[in-house]
């Protein structure tokens, strides 16, 4: 992400998910290994799963159908 990055994202969406009207899923795609990132995000509710580069097409595909 060009202007901030996912977590920076994360902050700002935490401040405007009051004013929003939908249920919205958020999947963080990163080529982060680092158990730190991994267990940031875990510690982030609205993030429903943290998902590793390259994401494979049964991946995908099991995301679908959760949804």
């Amino acid at each position: 992400m060009p202007i901030m990055d996912g977590f920076q994202f994360m902050e700002e969406y935490v401040k405007i998910k009051p004013k929003l009207s939908k249920k919205i899923t958020i999947y963080m795609v990163s080529s982060s290994v680092d158990p730190v990132d991994i267990e940031r995000a875990k510690n982030i509710s609205d993030i429903s799963d943290y998902i590793i580069k390259p994401i494979k097409a049964g991946q995908l595909q099991e995301i679908m159908n959760n949804l």
